[in-house]
């Protein structure tokens, strides 16, 4: 298993991120916020709701929130890491919708400096490095399919493709955090890959 992501398996996931692709097209094209909340319901994400949430409830979890996140083509989103403190244990399931084909990832970081907690409109709480300097890229991934993924520690998002992108992160509460992410990843690795 990853130590800072995890492939989620959604059957069909092609078929539900086109519906979900057709219900945020609008939005996306118009879209001039980098994150903006969105209420974790059916009439929001159609099937997506179905499976995701009883995923988690069969696995002892709760979804807390979630947003999307935008980084339009050519910018990146600077070096953070989401909520209050440094905490390895704070973990989304983020969802491509609109994403290119390559050219996009989410790096992370180690860091051994000093923290400055931030906080605005558009991302709540985060933490930034004081000095940027000592972060060391120790991960990268592509995410053109659903996974879990740490947010808890030092991470960017660099769009360096012509496409804008945009995912949804959710947001989820458990007591058993490595029981959940060995559920997970077994359940992704039972899963054959299509032809």
């Amino acid at each position: 298993m990853n130590k800072n992501y995890i492939r989620f398996h959604i059957d069909n996931f092609a078929e539900i991120q086109k519906s979900l692709q057709e219900l945020y097209r609008d939005q996306h094209t118009g879209t001039s916020l980098q994150a903006f909340p969105k209420d974790w319901n059916r009439e929001n994400f159609l099937e997506l709701y179905d499976v995701v949430d009883q995923f988690f409830k069969n696995n002892n979890a709760l979804i807390a929130s979630c947003r999307f996140f935008y980084t339009p083509a050519g910018r990146t989103l600077g070096v953070h890491l989401d909520g209050e403190k440094y905490n390895t244990d704070y973990w989304a399931l983020n969802i491509p919708i609109f994403v290119p084909k390559s050219m996009h990832w989410q790096e992370w970081f180690k860091y051994d400096g000093e923290l400055k907690q931030e906080s605005n409109g558009v991302y709540s709480s985060y933490i930034q490095p004081l000095n940027p300097e000592k972060l060391l890229t120790i991960d990268r991934l592509m995410l053109n399919s659903p996974h879990v993924l740490r947010v808890g520690i030092f991470h960017r998002v660099i769009n360096d493709s012509s496409e804008d992108r945009l995912i949804v992160s959710i947001r989820f509460r458990t007591n058993s955090l490595d029981q959940l992410l060995t559920r997970i990843a077994e359940t992704a690795s039972n899963v054959s890959p299509k032809p």
